[in-house]
């Protein structure tokens, strides 16, 4: 019978390190992470994103004019914000409308008489009958994927 074959582990230099998971973040990991990104984004997509923030400030500065934290993002602001964007009307383009400055949104995005006719909606939708399943009343002209993936 042959003898099985002793397994050893061969001779290392380097002295084994215990695995400590990966590095903490930094700012300079951040910062790579945002450069990055920003370096990869498309030449219409900073007034688009400006259009959005300027948008959700109105929204917080319509929906909260009296507290002190309006512009603090937290989850319900965010929900409600994103779900009137997806359960409005698509909004016309406005590639010619005059803007304050280049790369600058322009101004009265938020439209609050629309977003209480869409809330209005869909909370009629909900009361209506909640325990049952309801088709959904959605916009005639809703917006495009690409509004949600900005």
């Amino acid at each position: 019978m042959i003898p099985a074959p002793q397994l050893t582990n061969p001779p290392s230099s380097a002295p084994q390190q215990e695995f400590l998971g990966p590095p903490p973040i930094t700012t300079h990991l951040q910062q790579a992470v945002l450069q990055g990104i920003s370096a990869n984004r498309g030449d219409g997509s900073a007034l688009a994103y400006d259009t959005a923030r300027q948008e959700f400030k109105e929204f917080c500065e319509s929906l909260y004019p009296n507290s002190e934290f309006k512009y603090l993002v937290d989850p319900h602001k965010v929900f409600y914000f994103i779900f009137y964007t997806a359960m409005r009307e698509q909004k016309s383009r406005g590639g010619r409308r005059p803007r304050k400055g280049p790369g600058v949104a322009p101004l009265a995005q938020f439209n609050r008489a629309d977003y209480d006719a869409v809330m209005a909606t869909y909370t009629v939708w909900w009361d209506a009958n909640p325990t049952e399943a309801q088709e959904l009343p959605n916009p005639t002209n809703p917006v495009g994927i690409e509004s949600m993936t900005q």
